[in-house]
């Protein structure tokens, strides 16, 4: 099975997904050693299965507008046709700017042909700047009754070095297009990458990505975009540009994990990496995106290795703990209660529900040495309503690099699913945050649930291999 989709000759960048017939197509941004990015296919029908197919579209040749790069798009179908649109990237090619629109059209989304008029689409200088202009997103507008396409832009004149905008170009019929002015033009980030928009809830959702994927609510295009507390952001920076299959009324989130150099935690962020979980957006209405892992995905862990019922191998190491049939209660009035069970399999998803009945702290040590000194820490902080992951080390606390909001109320169960599998953790809370990131230094290693200054009932708990 391949969750975790990475073809053999590359690494996994921006995804642009488009869902036909039953099957989820991901295009990606193929980063190759040495060589411009293509468009590399994967398709599933599951989620969990995803299998290679040929690049559709490869850089061009020298002097045509994506000779350097082919960077990110999108997939439309009108009249049979399918339809690429697609950021060309090249360096020194006067007259050209670095990035145009480009097209290509298929009949099969395998086979290919691009649009011998490319570029098709050129930055407005009236509004924009020349270089910067990317990643479109097209859509049929249905209250406008033609198509929309979402663009990445900069504004031409701004005092601040931050004027990325949300451009907007506009057509009947995939062929004509007309430039207007800027859609949004927030002014709170250098670039508004990767757009994607879709209706659900009575509301409209705008995707876009900067450090990480966020995204803005509103009823109409004509108010102010917002989002509810506490925060815009879909992950961490790790789970990045990331865009949505819409699949019958599912939307479901494709991004990246950025690989480490060296595959060392302490390695540079590389541009890049491997797909995540395709995970579901839970759209409310009142402007909230949730995330939650599909159900697909759950029912593919079925093989049961720890169920904790009291016959789990449990080790108490410090403070108090209290085995009941479906549950444990770990108690450390002034520091740390500590309990292991030493073997579990390196990789696996772990399902459990938390009860903190105090504003402390408690979670899981993943990955534990044999000697309780290294491994990574998942802490979920009740008082700061907060879960990190950080190293854990003998020392003690390390720095936290990543952090996610939770919602923790005192005496209420707080859901948390754990996916370990490589080098990849992805944890879950309450079927609405997601925390995403790179572990590499402890490849393996036992199970660790703890309380700081309090106590935790750790109900429910289940441990499940593919």
């Amino acid at each position: 099975m391949t969750i975790h989709y990475q073809p053999a000759d590359g690494h996994v960048g921006d995804v642009v997904p488009f869902y036909w017939d039953g099957v989820y197509h991901a295009f990606y941004l193929k980063r190759r050693e040495g060589k411009g990015t293509s468009y590399g296919h994967a398709v599933s029908r599951d989620l969990v299965n995803w299998e290679t197919l040929p690049d559709a579209i490869d850089v061009g040749e020298a002097g045509e507008p994506d000779h350097g790069n082919c960077f990110t798009g999108s997939v439309v179908e009108r009249n049979g046709v399918f339809h690429l649109f697609y950021t060309g990237h090249t360096e020194n090619n006067h007259p050209l700017p670095v990035e145009t629109i480009c097209h290509a059209t298929s009949h099969d989304l395998i086979h290919w042909r691009k649009n011998p008029a490319n570029p098709i689409l050129l930055a407005d200088p009236r509004w924009y700047e020349r270089d910067d202009w990317r990643d479109p997103f097209v859509f049929w507008n249905t209250s406008e009754g033609r198509y929309w396409m979402l663009l990445t832009a900069r504004l031409k004149d701004l005092s601040t070095p931050r004027r990325g905008c949300i451009a907007l170009a506009t057509s009947a019929d995939l062929s004509h297009w007309q430039i207007h002015p800027p859609l949004w033009s927030p002014n709170i980030a250098y670039a508004l990458e990767c757009p994607d928009t879709f209706e659900a809830e009575g509301r409209r959702f705008l995707l876009f990505s900067n450090v990480e994927t966020r995204y803005r609510s509103f009823r109409n295009w004509q108010e102010p975009f917002s989002y509810p507390s506490p925060t815009d952001a879909l992950d961490t920076p790790r789970f990045y540009a990331a865009k949505a299959f819409h699949a019958n009324g599912r939307h479901l989130l494709a991004g990246w994990v950025s690989s480490n150099e060296g595959e060392s935690d302490k390695g540079r962020w590389e541009w890049g990496g491997t797909m995540g979980i395709v995970r579901e957006l839970v759209p409310t209405s009142e402007g909230h995106l949730w995330v939650r892992v599909p159900e697909e995905v759950k029912r593919a862990f079925k093989n049961r290795v720890l169920l904790l019922n009291g016959k789990s191998g449990m080790r108490s190491i410090v403070g108090k703990w209290i085995i009941e049939p479906s549950s444990v209660r770990g108690v450390a009035a002034d520091g740390m209660a500590l309990a292991v069970v030493p073997h579990v399999p390196a990789d696996y998803r772990l399902a459990a529900s938390l009860v903190l009945d105090t504003e402390h702290s408690a979670g899981f040590l993943l990955r534990l040495s044999e000697d309780l000194g290294s491994g990574y820490q998942l802490l979920i902080d009740a008082c700061r309503q907060r879960a990190l992951v950080r190293t854990w080390e003998t020392w003690g606390d390390q720095p936290t690099v990543l952090e996610r909001p939770v919602s923790v109320r005192r005496g209420h169960p707080i859901k948390v699913e754990i996916y370990l599998l490589g080098s990849i953790l992805e944890v879950f809370f309450d079927d609405r945050v997601a925390l995403t990131t790179r572990v590499h230094d402890y490849p393996r290693g036992g199970l660790g649930m703890f309380a700081l200054n309090g106590s935790v009932v750790i109900q429910e708990l289940e441990v499940a291999t593919l």
